[in-house]
């Protein structure tokens, strides 16, 4: 019996780690105990590990990720970014790869602005970054809209830490009495501020007398797929039973640690919004943060307050805005995210919210509009 099992061990071990191709055996929720080992498992079971930031080598031809995609943009998403130490990844500047072209300040986008005059600046995921070439993402439908230089800053991926850390990064590039600041969210974006790696190693945060403290000492940009090592030793045979039987054990890890990550989410957020609000504070921009329709994943309203209380404006896009449409699902997204039309009505209904709270006034008749 005991030869048996070792015997059933290590064949599935070398289906796991070691076969090309996808199996049913390759889910991750099997085996993770933590919501990063998802990630560790993700890049173990994929063959050519080719999705990983800074894993494919410029000019190689390889597409990456390793997930399939009928998305253009996404077929070879990292072509335009690039490792960095504090956040993971950052987007690349000067891309010139059809679909993919960046700014020379690393934003998407074909167009390099002047250093002055008014400006829009969202920062994001991948819902700001837009699952759609240069110009069909949401920022470049605002600009057509407004007529406002608009500077897109979304990466897909990124939790509010890594929001708020590239928007620190990014502010002293601009005038802050001439510019709009918008910081565009998902619920997920939430949940990811708990994370340490999720396409890459990630900056993450603790709390230590009330403050934040940085975490970056995990990441290093010269070989981010060191990370990558498999976790501890487990019987993942064990594990690969109980997920066939409808018990995959990461599920159980997130009903029994729900409380405790759902505390440490407010507990790192609230400190984050905390932070925005005091650069907004000492600067004296304009900032507004914007809430994205996910269908079945409606955004914390405990957040939504948050932001209210600190004095932070929200546009919520929850509402009526795609639904009101009268479009089909299959015309607003792709993948789960916007698509080129779902930008387009995006971009009206936020442009619309924008001037209803003052951010944002009409366009004069003698020229572009203005904040």
């Amino acid at each position: 019996m005991l030869v048996a099992l070792a015997v059933a061990e290590g064949l599935l071990r070398v289906m796991l780690f070691h076969t090309p191709g996808d199996s049913p055996a390759k889910n991750p929720d099997y085996y993770a105990r933590s919501a990063d080992e998802v990630w560790v498992y993700r890049f173990l079971f994929s063959a050519s590990k080719r999705w990983a930031i800074g894993a494919v080598s410029e000019g190689s031809g390889q597409k990456d990720p390793a997930r399939e995609t009928g998305i253009e943009f996404y077929r070879n998403w990292s072509a335009s970014l690039m490792p960095d130490a504090q956040l993971g990844y950052v987007r690349k500047p000067n891309v010139r790869t059809p679909c993919h072209e960046t700014t020379s300040v690393g934003s998407r986008g074909t167009l390099d602005y002047s250093p002055g005059g008014r400006k829009l600046v969202f920062v994001g995921d991948s819902f700001v970054e837009s699952a759609a070439c240069s110009v069909d993402t949401l920022p470049a439908k605002i600009e057509g809209l407004t007529g406002i230089d608009t500077l897109n800053f979304g990466v897909g991926g990124y939790g509010l830490d890594q929001m708020l850390l590239l928007f620190e990064r990014i502010l002293p590039l601009f005038d802050p009495q001439s510019s709009l600041f918008l910081i565009g969210l998902i619920n997920d974006d939430l949940d990811r501020v708990l994370l340490k790696v999720r396409d890459s190693p990630k900056p993450y945060f603790t709390i230590a007398d009330q403050a934040l403290v940085l975490h970056t000492e995990h990441i290093h940009p010269n070989s981010l797929n060191d990370y990558f090592e498999r976790p501890a030793e487990r019987f993942y045979l064990y594990y690969f039973v109980r997920g066939k039987l409808g018990f995959p054990y990461y599920r159980s890890v997130l009903e029994r640690t729900r409380a405790e990550r759902r505390k440490g989410m407010y507990a790192i957020s609230e400190l984050l919004v905390e932070r925005f609000a005091e650069l907004q504070r000492r600067r004296g921009f304009p900032l507004a943060f914007v809430i994205f329709p996910t269908p079945g994943a409606p955004f914390d309203p405990t957040m939504l307050s948050l932001f209210r209380a600190h004095g932070i404006p929200v546009v919520d896009l929850q509402g009526g805005c795609l639904r009101e449409s009268g479009k089909t699902d299959r015309e607003l997204y792709a993948e789960l995210h916007p698509t080129p039309l779902g930008n387009e009505i995006l971009a009206r209904c936020l442009v619309r919210d924008l001037k209803t709270i003052g951010l944002l006034k009409e366009r004069s008749a003698g020229g572009p509009a203005n904040q």
